[in-house]
């Protein structure tokens, strides 16, 4: 049940006393009881919706519910669009209707909690799940996209999936879809202005700083001429009801009681219409992830756009493979952007190649431009150069369609990459052509080959722990250093095995570490830089503490909630370290897992001759020890079966 484990938020005061009487009126709610805190709270991306989470006392039970509340004119008409649907065949099953006697007059939409079709009673919309596991567990997000397809599949395909270039006689056309853009056209270029002042945006085509990508210093100006952009016609394009505003805050995942997603929810319907440009749901989700999940994820700016051009160079043929220094960051986006594509090609084309090619990424590149003046993106820089650089790549995109770089023939030919997604990656190691040329010579001597390539020196590189960038000159390890890295260390050097070793609850192979001393982690760190050549050691307190969020002003290094113990494995929740790549756990700012529970981790620092810990773990009963502020310590021989460590590497 939603109570478990959560930090109660407060309901704005405007919104309790109109929640009250609805769920008095409702008799739910006993006639002068006090109203609950709520659960957990989410806010639609213009700011307007928000929505509750809340459990209501009833007798020996719990009802547990969902409050939306939403503008006058969003709302009203949301109720007639929940009221059609109720009356129409191809309902979603997954939909989430209000409560039975919830009325417009009520002012608030109630909604029966959704956690009673989940194994775990608990729910993350689709944009959290996303920001918790798009690194620790992709997969587990491809999959909840699938049932978030199962689940949209039922609006698309009874309307009745069919093709059709005009309707009433007339050629649709992009103004209608988006009638906003036209008048936001100035603030569009305030904007721009405002956050990339130094890009000259009278001209057709802007230039972007070298820094960014040897192959798009010059693009097409997203601003220039969108009226003429907004007054074209449409393809040949599939027209059904769409849910409308399909985004990351009211698609809602319902939880196995491992964290992988079971089930698909939607919320949100105000914006739902019969008869609409289908890509318009794919468009405005692949738009939101870019700037509300990847861009909450990459700090360093610079980084951030180099990521995103190099994703869609990729995706639509301009490179034959990401970079050889991509992050998993970057490769896990591509996976689930092509994700959205693949789908929007099988559900959208119809036989019909240039859908996807072409209304597609107009209906992309219009997403972008009015994502720009979402509150959230607008007063965000980095979010708002990502938004641009998006609809500036989607005129490329078109630019290129339209010389026919994607045709059958052409010279150089581009094309789209809508394979599997799990098959992208970035570039990996090659054995170089001259070993090829000495095997081949060897051959004509008479010395078998086989011998030849059993001697060959290995190329691929070791696995070793995954960094992540803290700044400039410090990257720190995005897991708790596991048994697995701890093993090639100890069975290399011939250097003592863990005393907790042999001990089922912590031996796993993906479980930290435990059972070794500041000394052992030091020599660790040691043999970690002679074998690559880099300069690793375990991290200052302070250099923790950022990688943390603490520099940030956080409590804790997940936010300024007590954790819950589920995720975090604190208090004894599990009764033993958990694998560092599991589902449910939560990193910190900067991308950085388990920091407030799991293990304590061996710092560099010394006190009073003894050395410092940081962070909670998994037997930890005082909530204080979780704290970014809490520190520990230790005698530096001292090994005990909650502390391990992570590392640090110096450039």
């Amino acid at each position: 049940m939603w109570g478990d484990n959560f930090e109660f938020t407060t309901i704005k005061r405007e919104h309790q006393d109109v929640l009250r009487k609805a769920l008095v009126r409702l008799k739910i709610l006993e006639e002068g009881s006090s109203l609950p805190k709520a659960f957990q709270k989410l806010t639609g991306m213009a700011g307007i919706s928000c929505v509750y989470f809340v459990a209501i006392p009833k007798g020996d039970s719990i009802i547990n519910l969902v409050a939306k509340f939403d503008e006058p004119k969003r709302a009203e008409r949301e109720w007639d669009i929940l009221q059609e649907l109720q009356n129409e065949f191809n309902t979603p099953r997954m939909a989430v209707f209000p409560i039975r006697d919830n009325q417009l007059d009520d002012k608030v939409i109630i909604y029966l909690d959704a956690t009673w079709d989940c194994p775990s009673g608990k729910i993350f919309c689709l944009g959290e799940l996303l920001e918790k596991q798009l690194i620790s567990n992709p997969t587990n997000c491809l999959n909840a996209l699938e049932l978030t397809w199962k689940t949209l599949d039922e609006f698309y395909r009874d309307e009745p999936g069919s093709t059709g270039s005009a309707r009433n006689g007339l050629m649709l056309k992009w103004e209608s879809i988006f009638p906003d853009i036209g008048h936001q056209q100035k603030t569009l270029r305030e904007i721009a202005k405002k956050h990339w002042a130094e890009i000259e945006w009278n001209n057709p085509y802007i230039e972007l700083p070298e820094s960014l990508s040897e192959n798009h210093q010059v693009l097409p100006n997203p601003l220039h001429n969108i009226q003429e952009k907004l007054s074209q016609d449409m393809g040949i394009v599939m027209l059904s009801r769409i849910h409308g505003d399909l985004n990351m805050s009211n698609v809602l995942v319902g939880l196995e009681t491992d964290y992988s997603a079971f089930c698909v929810f939607i919320i949100d319907l105000a914006n739902s219409q019969k008869e609409t440009p289908t890509a318009m749901d794919f468009s405005r989700l692949e738009s939101e992830f870019w700037h509300e999940v990847y861009a909450k994820k990459v700090k360093n700016e610079n980084k951030l756009l180099r990521g995103y051009i190099s994703v869609r160079d990729y995706l639509e043929g301009r490179t034959e493979n990401l970079p050889s220094r991509s992050s998993s960051l970057v490769e896990h986006s591509g996976r689930f952007v092509c994700a959205i594509r693949r789908h929007a090609n099988s559900m959208l084309r119809n036989g019909l190649e240039s859908y996807i090619l072409r209304d597609y990424f107009n209906a992309i590149y219009f997403q972008q431009l009015k994502a720009i003046c979402f509150k959230s993106v607008k007063e965000d820089q980095k979010k708002a150069r990502l938004a641009i650089l998006g609809a500036a790549l989607s005129l490329q995109f078109l630019k290129d369609l339209e010389e026919g770089r994607y045709a059958i023939g052409a010279k150089n030919r581009l094309f789209l990459r809508l394979e599997d997604c799990e098959t992208i990656s970035a570039i990996k190691p090659k054995i170089p052509r001259v070993f090829f040329m000495i095997a081949i010579l060897l051959c004509l001597i008479g010395i078998p080959i086989i011998i030849f390539f059993i001697f060959i020196p290995t190329l691929s590189i070791p696995s070793f722990p995954n960094m992540i960038e803290i700044d400039q000159t410090t990257s720190i390890s995005m897991y708790e250093i596991s048994n697995r890295e701890y093993k090639k260390f100890y069975r290399s050097s011939n250097y003592h095995i863990p005393d907790l070793h042999d001990i089922e609850e912590y031996n796993d192979p993906l479980q930290p570490v435990v059972g070794v001393s500041w000394n052992d982690a030091m020599v660790y760190c040691q043999w970690l830089s002679k074998k690559t050549g880099k300069e690793y050691s375990l991290p200052t307190k302070a250099q923790w503490k950022k990688a943390a969020g603490c520099s940030a002003g956080m409590l804790y290094p997940s936010g300024n909630k007590v954790p819950d113990k589920s995720f975090a494995n604190y208090g004894g929740f599990y009764d033993r370290p958990l694998k560092t790549n599991r589902a449910n756990s939560i990193p910190s700012d900067y991308g950085v897992y388990d920091m407030e529970g799991n293990v304590a981790e061996w710092c560099i620092d010394e006190i009073d001759s003894r050395r410092v810990v940081c962070g909670g773990a998994w037997n930890d009963n005082l909530v204080e020890n979780l704290k970014c502020s809490s520190i520990r310590t230790f005698p530096s021989t001292e090994k005990k079966n909650f502390i391990g460590f992570r590392i640090i590497e110096n450039k």
